[in-house]
Parts: structure tokens; sequence; C-alpha cells
């Protein structure tokens, strides 16, 4: 599965990166052109205007790769969870989330997601290695403020972690909650109980609000303090090109170029502020596929080997372990010959359950074998099993 993302994503980040770079580009190019206003700016402006057309070419590109690159990830992502699930040795109680939750965001974010981020990333290092040929001190100043920027961000996703896992937990129990409460509402109205189920969806969606108003509060703060911290850096930019330009070591045609790079790269940062909590979303429901597709599982030979010869099942000395302890299951044998009818009979916890499980191999025992048509099931590969 990692091959089948990595190759669906290549094209798409390479595609993504080359816009910004582009992007970053156009800026440095318009940025000289305002630099050199009082002279002859034609020379800047014939390039500014071949960039700009293909800085918009490959946004186009970029854009419909990624959205073809979603489509591939959630075809990787649904294939992996069908080979998996079934042969999964235990219940996985997030399973039935991840279609509208995990791979529904993986879906999303090679055009939503990753697209902001490659920009935020390439355009300001570009607008800074283009800074670099003409004032190494302003670049490093710009540097540094996109990287304390970029701190607040990683610090507010510290901080907001457990407020967003205590919303993913309350988003799954509304998702139980409904469908409990659509499943049985025929029977809840004819037995007179649906008051009691409507009000614990009503408190399944009470402590869904506090969630989501408490993730609120929490992260006002933090986006109030980069809002601050872009706010504060313009200032200083504007002070300092005042300075320079009072000084006469610029001019006014310099300093409005160097507040247009300074823009240029603190606007896509301001961007990834506005999509920092969905990409802490996007990595939770990364962490649930993982989890889920790293379950233990129950080996399956990939080929057909001899295919049984008839539907006779025969036991082996069968034994299950209990899961605290002691046996499920002691020693079973026994054997049905095909087109026979054997009744499996005692009382509830006996075993029987269990017993048809390892038949079907839905598990495996701790001892002891199941033979199908003369071949230890463990030997049949998923379609000679089904």
């Amino acid at each position: 599965m990692k091959r089948e993302l990595a190759q669906a994503l290549a094209p798409a980040l390479l595609l993504m990166a080359l816009a910004a770079a582009l992007e970053g580009v156009c800026a440095l190019l318009l940025a000289a052109a305002v630099a050199s206003w009082r002279q002859n700016p034609g020379h800047w402006l014939g390039l500014l205007a071949l960039a700009t057309p293909l800085a918009l070419a490959v946004q186009y590109a970029a854009a419909t790769r990624g959205f073809f690159a979603g489509g591939a990830v959630m075809n990787a992502l649904l294939r992996a969870l069908f080979r998996r699930l079934p042969r999964a040795l235990s219940p996985q109680e997030q399973a039935p989330g991840l279609l509208t939750g995990a791979i529904g965001q993986a879906m999303s974010a090679p055009a939503h997601l990753l697209a902001p981020l490659v920009g935020a990333i390439v355009t300001p290092l570009t607008l800074v290695a283009g800074l670099a040929w003409q004032s190494l001190g302003m670049a490093l100043a710009l540097l540094a403020a996109g990287v304390l920027l970029a701190l607040v961000l990683r610090g507010s996703a510290v901080r907001l972690h457990r407020r967003e896992r205590e919303l993913g937990e309350a988003n799954q129990n509304i998702e139980g909650a409904l469908m409990q409460f659509a499943r049985h509402q025929a029977l809840l109205r004819f037995g007179y109980g649906q008051a009691a189920a409507a009000e614990a969806l009503t408190q399944r969606l009470d402590s869904h609000h506090r969630a989501y108003a408490a993730l609120l509060r929490q992260s006002l703060p933090y986006h109030l303090l980069f809002s601050a911290g872009l706010q504060l850096t313009l200032l200083a930019a504007l002070w300092f090109g005042a300075h320079e330009v009072l000084a006469q070591r610029l001019n006014a045609a310099q300093w409005l170029a160097l507040m247009i790079v300074l823009a240029r790269s603190l606007e896509p940062l301001l961007q990834l502020s506005h999509l920092d909590q969905a990409l802490r979303q996007l990595k939770n429901g990364w962490g649930q596929l993982r989890q889920t597709l790293a379950a233990p599982a129950l080996p399956l030979p990939e080929r057909d080997g001899p295919a049984p010869q008839d539907d006779g099942i025969a036991l082996e000395a069968l034994s299950l372990a209990a899961a605290h302890g002691g046996w499920r299951l002691r020693e079973i044998g026994g054997a049905c010959a095909a087109g026979e009818m054997l009744a499996i009979v005692g009382p509830s916890g006996a075993g029987k359950s269990s017993l048809l499980s390892l038949m079907a191999r839905t598990q495996d025992p701790t001892a002891g074998r199941v033979f199908y048509g003369g071949r230890d099931v463990r030997a049949l590969s998923a379609r000679q099993l089904a």
C-alpha cells in the first residue's frame, strides 16, 4: 500500500512544489520591477509576463493532479481495508467510522491540504533565496520571522491535541448513537421507550457540543497569538523600511519592493494557520488507519494449493485458550462427512460459537487442526476458504 500511495502522491507533490516555487519567482520579478521603476523596468516586466501564465498553468496541473491523487489514495486505502478487515483476529471498533472520517479526510488532503502546506514551505524559501542575492541580512531576518511563526503553530498543535482527540471521540459516539436510535425506532415507539433513547442521544449531542466549544475556547488564543506575530512582523518591516528611507539607504521604490516580498512570504503562513486543525485531524485519522491495518490478522496463502477433496470436516484435538486464563475449548475432536448434518448443542458459554469460528477459520486454535476435504484450513487460500 505504501508504494501505491507514493506513486499516487509523488507527481502531485512535485507539481505543487513547482507551482509554489514559480509563485515565489513571480513575486520576486514583481518586486524587482517595482524597485527599478525609476530606471527601466521593462526587462523585469517582460520576464513577469512570461512567468505568470506558466505559474498559472502549473497551478492548474497541480490542482488537477491533486484531485486525481485523492481518488487514488482513497482507492488504495479501501483496497487495503477490504483485504485486512475480514482477516482481523479481533473486532475493529473504529472501522465503521473510517470511511466517513479518516478515509474521507485522506481523499481530500492532496488537493485541499497538501497544496497549501507545500506552498507555505516552498514559496517563502524561494523568496528568501531570491532576497539573499540583494541583502543577506534581510533574508535571514525574514527566515527567522517565518521560523518563529511556525513554532507558534507547532506549539498550538501540541496544546490542542487532547481537545481534538476528545472531539473525535465525541463524533464517534454520536455516529453510534444515531445508528442505534434509527435502527430501533419502530420498536422504541411500539414499546414506549423512545423518550429514554432520545435522552441518551441528546446527551451524546450535548457532549459533542461541549467538546467542540472547549476546543474553540482553547484554540482562539493561539490563533490570536499567531495573528499578532504576523502584525508585529509587518510593523517591524514598515519601521525598518521607513528608517532606511529616511537614512537614504533605500528609496521608496526599493522599500515597496521589500514589502511585496515580505507580504508574499507571510501570506502562505497565514493561510496555513487556518488549516492547522485540519492537518492535525488528518494526522489523527491516518493514525487510526495505521492502527486498523496493523491489527493482527489471519495469515492466508496468496496462491491456491491443492483443492479440497469434498465438503467433509474433521477436527483434531482442538484447543482454544481463553483471554483471561483457562480454556474455552479443550481437546475437541470429531468429524462430519460430506452430505451429513451434525447438530452441536450445549448450554450458553459451552463453546459452540468458538468451535464454529475455528471451523470457519475466523480465528485459529491454540492447538490442534481443522481439516476441510482432507486439507488443513490454514493451507487454504482466501478464495478456497471462502
